[in-house]
């Protein structure tokens, strides 16, 4: 704040000085005072998760609700949605998949890759609650198959990923729009497997815990739109851009409108300023870049371990010298002459700097007469000049 607008660069000044200040002094405080170098970033998803010893990694995601808490009940169909798509998105449960499609291949062996999707989506989660209860003593297993309580907290905002999401209702009157999600398919830069959709609801589930072990994990219900190349979305084939069909929603035999909260980018829609019939529809998608976040390649670097050094065994070279007959013999030759050589060595630079001494006078005094032979000429060329000037 700008205290003495007639002398406004001496405010800037104070300011600058107080920011230093207190940058400096910031580095003396203990950990658990917040400060310039501490600060909590703008969209802040709440730092490490204290993960207990044993807990399954769904629960284990980074995020932060924000705004008025509320609660209601699920329905048997969203609840189903729900349960299906947790276990299928769990890392421990991805080795019981296999057993299951092998088990559907069995009783059907012309079964298609499509059927086989389907029948995963409606009858995997009875399957592994039937198969962990009878073969598997894990609790942890026990109660994820079991699924979650029907009684769930929700929030009008979340944070997570660099990103703050609000749900559709909740920015329905701000002039900012957080409610774009989009989440990337199995290939991760194809765009036709991307899917794109509108945030409806931030929803917090909870599973039983007999181990008092941390078992709540955060589902966004979207409102997805149709990812249908042509139909439901196309892409600019030289600059890559995107649009969606805001009427041409989703639609697929299995309902699917949950996702993990960790798994969703954010995005922005964008209207066209035409409204001609072929633009009126059509949003374009803009990708919005996380806060305080860089997406790095990962590259793989060399680690440099501190190794020994490497120290060459003499005696090996030594053998390897040896003559096939006989042993090498070493004799030890005496330099006598070394005194002579050093004293010859003596003499001699002795002898060059007395050369070099010599040269060096000789030089002044060569250049000594030069410069008054240089100065004689040049009085008597000026004589001449003022001569031939005068008559």
């Amino acid at each position: 704040m700008v205290k003495n607008r007639y002398r406004v660069e001496g405010s800037i000044c104070e300011a600058y000085i107080i920011k230093e200040i207190s940058t400096f002094n910031s580095h003396y405080f203990q950990p658990n005072v917040q400060t310039r170098l501490n600060k909590a970033t703008r969209n802040d998803d709440g730092g490490e998760v204290d993960a207990p010893d044993g807990c399954l990694s769904i629960f284990l995601h980074l995020g932060r609700p924000s705004g008025e808490m509320n609660g209601r009940y699920l329905s048997d169909k969203e609840w189903d949605a729900a349960r299906i798509y947790v276990l299928l998105n769990c890392e421990e449960i991805q080795q019981f998949i296999p057993i299951f499609e092998a088990e559907l291949k069995r009783n059907s062996e012309n079964i298609s890759l499509k059927e086989i999707d389907k029948e995963t989506n409606s009858r995997f989660a009875n399957w592994f609650e039937a198969y962990v209860t009878n073969n598997i003593s894990d609790e942890r297993l026990r109660d994820l198959a079991s699924g979650p309580y029907k009684w769930v907290q929700t929030w009008p905002q979340y944070f997570t990923n660099g990103y703050r999401f609000h749900t559709l209702s909740h920015g329905s009157n701000k002039s900012t729009m957080n409610s774009g999600v989009c989440i990337k398919g199995t290939t991760w830069n194809d765009y036709e497997s991307d899917y794109y959709g509108l945030l409806s609801e931030v929803i917090q589930l909870e599973y039983s815990n007999p181990t008092k072990k941390r078992t709540t994990l955060v589902l966004f219900k979207c409102d997805w739109f149709d990812p249908t190349m042509g139909r439901g979305c196309k892409v600019h084939n030289q600059y890559g851009l995107i649009d969606i069909n805001h009427k041409k929603r989703f639609s697929s035999y299995a309902y699917e409108p949950f996702v993990l909260a960790e798994q969703a980018q954010q995005v922005y829609f964008a209207e066209y300023p035409s409204k001609k019939k072929d633009s009126i529809d059509w949003w374009a998608v803009c990708k919005i870049k996380a806060r305080n976040q860089i997406d790095s390649p990962n590259i793989q670097y060399q680690e440099d371990d501190n190794l020994p050094p490497i120290i060459p065994n003499i005696t090996d070279d030594l053998d390897s010298l040896r003559h096939e007959n006989g042993e090498l013999e070493i004799h030890e030759v005496e330099n006598k002459t070394g005194e002579i050589d050093r004293e010859h060595d003596i003499n001699a630079i002795e002898s060059d700097e007395e050369i070099e001494e010599s040269d060096f006078e000789l030089s002044e005094d060569e250049g000594d007469e030069q410069s008054d032979e240089n100065f004689e000429t040049d009085e008597s060329e000026d004589n001449d000049f003022l001569l031939q000037f005068l008559f």
